[in-house]
């Protein structure tokens, strides 16, 4: 395999198996019945194409399993051993017709004054013996067959492509085959044995000589242990013993590889995600979408939570229950949750549909797509657009090949709208391919980067926080210890167009996060001056409010009016122990939820039981 640098993709290179194929070769020297034996897709027919080159006869290939050929098995035969043979017979019964007809009372062209007396009547016989041929409908394999016994066929290995997919029928009528040509001939039928062990009355296992395996180096372990190591390199990533040992164990073979890849292709580079998901995960997406369209669904239809249920032969993992008690299924695990949520690229559990796969057929023309780049008032609205948009799909495919001055024009449009608290995959995407060329510059270069941005396009300080924490630049407890002494309580904290995130920052700094008894009133005089979305923000981030639908960071949404409120929970760290919200937190939440309810929100209550200690 190889990396095209023009067009960033990976193409396959051809597997070796020049040994094998010469091996192979003399074995067909002698004139006996070889059975093939592989999986479809295996690379059966690619193995026979290289063993041709090494053999000095020519390989005649009967593919019966492609769309009906009306002809019967043994004429077909005769038309690709013996064409020559096949046609000068067809031709001569077609003219010996013509002339036979041209020649009656009815259609006198005058040519038997140009004709001896015996050709009219050869060819009068011939048309007369076409004529009940055709009418009592008399089986021409008898002739066929004959004339494959009596021409003996020297040059040739006859190859019957697919056995393992024909019908009963077209497999009795090849064991037919066989009978006439056994010993003239080598005779190579290709097939996986187990599927052809599985037909009743199976002849195949009685006639054939020798099962040719196909070598090694086209096995699925081999194939996909270079392409792990292709992906490997050209991806910049590891590829885990888990998601390996999937793919052997489920023995895939170079036409699934094939598929795999122009996926993978498709979807790092002419999707432009690469930089922008995590690897593995994405890998992930697309071996379920290609392979497991069930567990796919799931994952579409939120019944199954986590891409890496694959890796789990326990789970059921096409039925996921999702009726189970609320509380389990909407609180995520504080742990995994928050250290996910501060990881960029995002990765799964975080933001799905970033990894999802889109097959729509576009509404609009790359023509359409350029000028809206030129039109503010289009592109505007656009910037607002979801994953399996035209514009999403154009932009990741395209962005690096924009002008500066159309980056810059889409870079102030993205901020503009998160300074508004507005966002979307169009503009996180825009943010991402900013901040990734300085990703691995250091934490002060990055942050020096983004300060100066932000700072030239009027962001706050809060907003400043809200951008990094948002889209993953930085972790609520990296920004805790560059900010140790901010504080929550001046005159700067009631300016604050996002106090929540100055209020996370504090918390981390000052190791309080969600150790509520610790909590004093300053703290819960700096949450209750919180606006509505911030309040909400912040409890969800706390794990005392949640809702039914996947959570990013910041991803408030003043529609959504259902929330979970959690009254107490068994902690990770000691499942025998219940954690009781009541009288730490809820306690001074009441009179601000009632207010909330007042303005149409509802909040339902339920205990934690994710860590409990199973009885």
């Amino acid at each position: 395999m190889t990396q095209s640098k023009d067009n960033e993709t990976i193409k396959l290179d051809q597997i070796n198996t020049t040994v094998a194929a010469r091996n192979f070769s003399n074995l067909l020297n002698s004139n006996k019945t070889y059975l093939l034996n592989g999986r479809w897709g295996s690379g059966k027919t690619e193995f026979l194409n290289q063993t041709q080159k090494y053999f000095n006869k020519k390989f005649i290939i009967l593919d019966l399993w492609q769309p009906k050929d009306e002809r019967s098995i043994i004429e077909l035969s005769l038309f690709k051993l013996r064409p020559l043979i096949y046609w000068g017979i067809r031709i001569a019964i077609i003219i010996a017709v013509v002339v036979s007809i041209l020649m009656t009372n009815i259609v006198n062209m005058g040519l038997s004054q140009y004709v001896s007396s015996l050709i009219i009547k050869i060819a009068g016989g011939i048309a007369l013996g076409v004529a009940v041929f055709q009418f009592f409908k008399v089986k021409s394999d008898r002739f066929y067959s004959w004339i494959l016994i009596k021409f003996p066929i020297n040059d040739k290995v006859l190859v019957i492509d697919d056995f393992d997919r024909l019908s009963n029928n077209q497999q009795e009528e090849t064991y037919k085959l066989f009978s006439l040509l056994k010993g003239k001939l080598p005779i190579v039928f290709v097939g996986d044995i187990a599927k052809i062990n599985q037909v009743e009355d199976n002849y195949l296992s009685k006639i054939i000589d020798r099962r040719v395996e196909l070598p090694f180096d086209l096995h699925p372990s081999s194939i996909w242990d270079s392409y792990f190591g292709q992906l490997e390199k050209t991806l910049n990533t590891a590829i885990s013993q888990e998601f390996r040992q999937l793919v052997k164990d489920e023995l895939k073979n170079l036409r699934d590889r094939e598929h795999f890849n122009d996926y993978v292709n498709k979807e790092f580079f002419g999707r432009g995600k690469l930089g922008h998901v995590q690897i593995e995960e994405q890998l992930l997406v697309i071996y379920v979408y290609l392979f497991h369209a069930d567990f796919y669904q799931g994952l579409l239809n939120n019944t199954i939570k986590d891409i890496s249920d694959i890796y789990s032969p326990e789970v059921d993992k096409y039925t996921h229950d999702s009726s189970s008690e609320y509380i389990n299924v909407l609180f995520p695990k504080e742990k995994e949750y928050f250290s996910k949520n501060n990881e960029y690229p995002r990765p799964f559990s975080i933001d799905k549909r970033a990894y999802f796969i889109y097959e729509q057929a576009s509404n609009m023309t790359a023509d359409e797509l350029e000028k809206l780049l030129s039109s503010k008032e289009k592109l505007t609205k656009a910037m607002l657009l979801e994953h399996d948009s035209d514009f999403y799909q154009y932009l990741t495919a395209k962005y690096n090949s924009f002008s500066i001055s159309q980056k810059e024009e889409l870079l102030d449009l993205a901020l503009l709208y998160v300074q508004k608290s507005i966002n979307s995959p169009v503009i996180g995407y825009i943010i991402a391919e900013e901040w990734r060329p300085i990703k691995s510059s250091g934490d002060d270069k990055i942050f020096e980067f983004w300060d100066n941005l932000l700072e030239t396009a009027n962001f706050d300080f809060s907003q400043k926080l809200y951008l990094l924490i948002k889209y993953g630049i930085f972790s609520i407890h990296k920004l805790g210890e560059r900010f140790p002494d901010v504080s929550i309580s001046d005159e700067s904290y009631n300016r604050a167009k996002k106090r929540d995130a100055i209020l996370f920052i504090y918390l981390s700094s000052q190791d309080l996060w969600r150790k509520f008894e610790n909590w004093d009133r300053k703290i819960w005089n700096a949450i209750n001056i919180l606006n509505d979305e911030q309040y909400i923000n912040f409890w969800i981030y706390q794990g005392v409010l949640s809702v039914s639908i996947q959570y990013n960071n910041y991803d408030f949404n003043p529609l959504i009016r259902d929330y979970y409120l959690c009254t107490g929970r068994y902690e990770f760290e000691s499942p025998t122990t219940f954690r009781d919200y009541q009288p730490i937190v809820i306690s001074k939440m009441v009179s601000r939820l009632n207010k909330l309810e007042n303005e149409g929100y509802h909040f339902k209550c339920g205990k934690d039981k994710q860590y409990k200690l199973i009885d």
